[in-house]
């Protein structure tokens, strides 16, 4: 089921430097993203700016809506063993948590 959501070409993922992190996924899975967008490159078409590439994704949002964050980046990715559920689940917990944070800010 992952991997037909992954490959799905109506599915965009995206984020800041999301591409680099998809090449490791990809290489590390054997999944397959059907399409990406990097947020840098969105940021800077809707502000007509070309300059946004050393942005990270605290400074994206403080330039874009004005809104200062931190985000705590995790010292190593572990990428989510497909056949333990336990961790699908949490992966699936933790991805419901977080979109209820950024829809409630």
């Amino acid at each position: 089921m992952l991997k037909k959501f992954l490959s799905n070409p109506l599915v965009t993922f995206v984020g800041v430097g999301i591409d680099e992190i998809v090449e490791k996924f990809e290489k590390e899975t054997n999944f397959k993203f059907a399409k990406t967008m990097d947020l840098r490159k969105l940021a800077g078409q809707a502000l007509r700016k070309n300059a946004l590439w050393n942005y990270s994704l605290e400074g994206l949002a403080d330039l874009v809506l004005g809104y200062h964050m931190v985000v705590e980046k995790p010292k190593k990715i572990k990428w989510i063993d497909g056949n333990k559920r336990s961790q699908g689940n949490r992966a699936n917990i933790d991805r419901q948590s977080s979109s209820k944070r950024s829809l409630s800010s």
